[in-house]
């Protein structure tokens, strides 16, 4: 039982580099997005949209002629929508730091299957988390702003007050950024 122990510690530790690497990598990724255009996503034939760090967008290449009004609601939009990102990298973060200790631990115990099912399970609280919901929410509000002050933005508001409501409720609900 000891030798087995000591390989478990040993894999641990091993194993907890991976995860700070895998931590590091998730926050260099969430301050990339940051920095770089944010893609507005919609149906089938319609332009791809990008909303730029100055609130600028850009429908299909061609820059939209936007007011200071119109683009303190895009920046706005911008921003809620990076703080769902946020929201996301920080939980996964946390899940990363101990999913290797659950993982060999849960391993012992209920086997690899029912170790990993136990992590996909916090995984998936995370879209649900009343934080995510509530940072859903404002991200819908600045939506349905920016919608009303600039009417060529409405095909990539995809965002409901439905999805708000099941993701509160712990419902699934479609929706990705």
């Amino acid at each position: 039982m000891q030798v087995r122990t000591l390989l478990l510690f040993v894999s641990a530790v091993l194993l907890a580099g991976c995860s700070s690497t895998a931590r590091r990598v998730m926050e260099e990724s969430r301050v990339k997005v940051h920095q770089e255009p944010l893609e507005l996503r919609s149906e089938a034939n319609v332009p791809k949209a990008y909303i730029d760090v100055t609130g600028g967008v850009t429908i299909d290449k061609e820059p939209l002629a936007i007011t200071t009004e119109q683009r303190a609601a895009i920046l706005d939009y911008r921003e809620a929508s990076l703080a769902i990102i946020d929201i996301s990298f920080d939980a996964a973060s946390r899940l990363t730091r101990y999913a290797v200790p659950r993982l060999l631990l849960g391993s012992m115990i209920h086997g690899s299957d029912g170790a990993s099912r136990g992590i996909d399970a916090d995984a998936e609280k995370i879209a649900h988390s009343p934080a995510f919901c509530a940072a859903l929410d404002k991200m819908r509000q600045t939506q349905d702003v920016m919608v009303a002050r600039e009417e060529s933005l409405r095909p990539y508001a995809r965002l409901t007050a439905q999805n708000v409501l099941d993701c509160q409720a712990g419902k699934p609900y479609r929706y990705s950024m």
